[in-house]
């Protein structure tokens, strides 16, 4: 994005250091086929697989 970041001056000043870890490709067997599997999965699912909502209600409110 190259958007400037701003910061104000004492926060630099008692930041010692920053650590940036990147993650790095996993070297474990299998993981290689993960996409497939995911993609094996999400073509199976059916809406039936799923809770009925019901439409215009808040889930997370409990009933009045």
């Amino acid at each position: 994005m190259e958007a400037p970041i701003f910061v104000a001056e004492d926060v630099l000043n008692r930041a010692e250091s920053v650590e940036v870890k990147v993650a790095k490709e996993p070297d474990a067997p299998g993981k290689a086929d993960e996409p497939a599997r995911i993609k094996e999965w999400l073509e199976s699912i059916k809406p039936g697989d799923f809770d009925k909502i019901d439409r215009g209600k808040d889930p997370d409110r409990p009933d009045e």
